[in-house]
């Protein structure tokens, strides 16, 4: 497994643009991804969730 590093969002995107075998993966709420927008072709994996906030 790789190591998990941080990125500004255009880093972000331009190495989703350059590689597509990444995967982008949104551990926001279902809401959160709903209503504030999310990124294209991302995958929502929700860690916390509406209603009781509780831990998936």
């Amino acid at each position: 497994m790789s190591k998990v590093i941080a990125l500004t969002p255009k880093q972000a995107y331009q190495k989703l643009q350059n590689d597509k075998n990444i995967l982008f993966l949104d551990v926001r709420s279902c809401a959160e991804y709903k209503f504030v927008g999310h990124a294209i072709d991302s995958v929502l994996v929700s860690w916390l969730d509406e209603p009781n906030w509780e831990q998936c």
